[in-house]
């Protein structure tokens, strides 16, 4: 994910700089739904201060179930005679209600009661830590506690997390982004998510033609096509990529993609990294300090970088795939780029502290061999 966003931060869509990199989080971030794991947090806690919940867990799982089947059964038009993407948008808009009362009922079954944000962050830091919620391979969306996504992601450059907040009483509310937080401000459909992109890309004052929005599922379709939009999908035939084409919205995949089109799906961050819609700043080569052949690794910001890691030396080991590392050409020239990324300043570092440490073990030679200069002088006259 770091190497994501430096990667995608350096470099060019249609030729003009991106301005804002846009996740949601289940799915897109992590590599499932993680509200099951919230779930299992708010449960645990509960039980810690021996507290019960006033309803099941299950039962609030169970109800939604009801009312979405129950919405989706009996909308009319029906899915294959929605063929049109203002008639998808108007019945996934429709869901608030269903999503809404959902929410109502994990406040009222207070499995979050007496939860603060420290105590969400730390359950989902801790979740990433024991493996419970695992990242795929990044600015962010979630959908119920940006305090357990800050959590999740404390260890990875991330400018603005927008999500719905739980409260110390264990009330789902709205992001402050969208005003003051709310039971009415919730993120719960894609409508919802879209006025939250909007606020955004107001409130930084972003360039929305190079904002790029990545998501998974079917309630993030208006940022989708409001932005630049990165289907993050496992192949062509999942519900969203099958919803889009039914409604008469072309989808490529990034593979094959041309420059003017807005709109893409890839299986993984990787690919998405390979393409050319995404173009590195030209800059010159360079060659490692250590090394004699140049190798190109894209866990580099800048330049080329023999410097290797982890899985570079598994590659050229024989016992790994070569998917960050192309060997090149011998290089005879040491050549610097402008802006030196991490690895460079790290090595970089070293250097400097090793010549500054000759430098004043040079200074504490020279003071002491003209101290003995002077003193032999004295001892003559």
């Amino acid at each position: 994910m770091q190497r994501l966003l430096r990667r995608l931060n350096t470099m060019l869509i249609d030729n003009s700089q991106i301005s804002a990199l846009v996740l949601d989080f289940d799915g897109t971030i992590t590599k499932q739904d993680t509200i099951s794991v919230l779930a299992s947090i708010g449960q645990a806690f509960q039980r810690r201060h021996h507290h019960s919940l006033k309803q099941p867990w299950t039962s609030v799982v169970e109800a939604y179930g009801r009312d979405f089947q129950d919405y989706t059964s009996t909308y009319v038009p029906a899915p294959v005679d929605r063929t049109t993407l203002s008639e998808e948008l108007k019945f996934l808009r429709g869901l608030r209600d269903v999503e809404s009362a959902s929410f109502g009922r994990v406040g009222d079954s207070e499995i979050f009661h007496g939860m603060n944000k420290e105590d969400f962050s730390m359950a989902g830091n801790e979740a990433l830590r024991d493996g419970t919620v695992q990242l795929a391979h990044l600015r962010h969306f979630g959908q119920w506690s940006s305090s357990f996504i800050r959590g999740v992601l404390s260890g990875f450059p991330i400018d603005t997390i927008i999500s719905n907040e739980i409260r110390s009483d264990g009330i789902i509310v709205g992001p402050g982004i969208l005003g003051p937080p709310s039971k009415e401000t919730v993120l719960a459909t894609c409508l919802d998510k879209a006025h939250a992109l909007k606020a955004l890309v107001a409130e930084q004052n972003l360039d929305i033609d190079n904002v790029v929005y990545f998501g998974d599922s079917v309630s993030d379709i208006e940022c989708l096509i409001s932005v630049k939009g990165i289907i993050m999908s496992s192949g062509p035939d999942s519900s969203l990529i099958k919803t889009l084409k039914r409604t008469g919205v072309t989808v490529q995949p990034i593979t094959c993609i041309d420059k003017s089109a807005n709109l893409v799906w890839a299986s993984n961050y990787r690919e998405i990294m390979s393409v050319a819609l995404f173009q590195p700043l030209p800059h010159p080569k360079i060659m490692c300090y250590y090394q004699g052949t140049v190798y190109g690794c894209l866990h580099s910001d800048e330049g080329r970088k023999v410097a290797t890691c982890r899985r570079q030396r598994e590659y050229l080991a024989g016992s790994g795939e070569p998917e960050c590392t192309q060997e090149d050409h011998h290089a005879f020239h040491r050549l610097r780029v402008p802006r030196k990324c991490f690895k460079c300043a790290k090595l970089d570092s070293t250097r400097l502290q090793a010549r500054q440490l000759l430098d004043s073990m040079k200074a504490d030679v020279d003071k002491c061999v003209a101290a003995r200069g002077d003193a032999w002088g004295s001892s003559r006259e």
